[in-house]
């Protein structure tokens, strides 16, 4: 199976012993990715490529550059650090393409992706769809900030939350045979979930919208994503997510992610965070799963695959390595997977003079900059944000 799409080429092939589907691919800024234990664990070979990559490297002559284009922000920070290098004027934020918000805990990343995605989609006349897996903490972070962004700008966005009813999902399942009742395996996957969304609406009659949908499982997170699962018993009578290798990487137009965002005019998109818990569907259940490399790709490739289709603007919320001799080594966590899915990456970090209420913005990628040595490049990726209980600011502004 191969997929191409924004200067991307993605593949799929079931391991020699049929236990592994790896994913694997490249860009035209020569990055490649593969989750076979090759490429992880001994980062490829000498030339950084693993068998899957060389085997179809002709795939290269097909691909073409992103076809990004930017929607200028009311933030100068943002324009400055999101351009497009042939063209200053073009800048702001990055359409049809997943941006990384990642650092140190406690950075404000999660207030300043909200009042990214609500200031994107005002000037896109669309709506903002919030995706949050940090369980009632994300539900009460995201209406406040919504509210202080319609004061400053005289908006009406007005909050949806949304809940998944995985236990009527479950149990409404078709099963095996009698037989087999016990296992509790889902029989095959269905794509058609919105009778089990539970839907808190501030307003009936909203032209501005905030849809907060609430994932606090993978399980639950990857059932959005469209990628098929079984619950099955584990050892000790635990719940394992089971993975069913038939998911293809086209298939994203199909999930049920794809329908919300396609039905509800959805311009700006945020996930908080790409940390997703690893927790099952009950109290005390730890979620077991293969590969947590895997777990991130079924969720960031078709989200990914999505803001590109519709023309969204894409934020996901990560947590950084933390390097005290190193700032500016941090990454996100995740490994490669996180890097390559996302065409852009911000690093938070402390504020200019060490100020409470300001941000250090450090732009890690960017893929039409591939000279980020370039003094140039280096110093205009860096930039300083000023947050306050009214909400983002540019440094500048007192």
């Amino acid at each position: 199976m191969m997929c191409l799409l924004n200067g991307r080429a993605w593949f799929q092939q079931v391991s020699s012993d049929g236990t592994r589907m790896y994913h694997y691919g490249f860009d035209t800024q020569g990055d490649v990715l593969c989750t076979c234990p090759s490429f992880h664990y001994q980062k490829g070979t000498q030339d950084g490529k693993c068998k899957h990559i060389r085997s179809k490297l002709e795939y290269l002559s097909e691909l073409k550059p992103m076809a990004n284009y930017y929607l200028k922000s009311n933030l100068q920070v943002i324009n400055d650090i999101f351009y497009d290098p042939r063209n200053k004027e073009h800048c702001g934020y990055p359409v049809g393409s997943l941006t990384n918000l990642f650092g140190e805990s406690r950075k404000n990343k999660s207030i300043a992706a909200i009042q990214f995605a609500l200031d994107a989609a005002q000037q896109m006349k669309k709506n903002v769809l919030f995706i949050h897996t940090e369980g009632m903490d994300g539900f009460f972070q995201t209406e406040p900030w919504v509210t202080k962004f319609n004061e400053r700008f005289k908006t009406d966005f007005s909050m949806e939350h949304w809940y998944f009813d995985v236990a009527s999902y479950y149990f409404d399942m078709p099963k095996y045979g009698e037989k087999h009742a016990k296992t509790g395996e889902i029989r095959k996957f269905s794509y058609d979930l919105s009778k089990y969304w539970k839907i808190i609406k501030e307003k009936d009659d909203a032209k501005a919208r905030v849809i907060a949908l609430r994932t606090d499982s993978l399980f639950t997170l990857h059932l959005l994503t469209g990628y098929p699962c079984e619950m099955k018993p584990t050892t000790g009578g635990k719940f394992g997510l089971n993975p069913n290798p038939s998911w293809v990487l086209d298939s994203f137009w199909k999930s049920p992610l794809f329908d919300i965002v396609h039905s509800n005019n959805i311009g700006a998109i945020v996930l908080d965070s790409v940390s997703t818990p690893m927790k099952g569907l009950f109290m005390g259940d730890q979620m077991k799963y293969p590969a947590r490399t895997d777990a991130i790709a079924a969720i960031l490739i078709p989200l990914d695959k999505i803001v590109a289709n519709r023309g969204c603007v894409g934020f996901t919320v990560h947590h950084g390595t933390r390097n005290v001799t190193m700032p500016d080594a941090e990454k996100a966590y995740g490994g490669a997977i996180v890097q390559y899915s996302h065409k852009f990456e911000i690093l938070f970090q402390a504020g200019k003079a060490k100020r409470n209420d300001t941000r250090t913005l450090i732009r890690k990628r960017h893929p039409a900059l591939p000279e980020q040595n370039n003094k140039y490049v280096k110093d205009k990726g860096k930039q300083y944000i000023r947050i306050s209980n009214k909400g983002v600011f540019d440094f500048k502004d007192e």
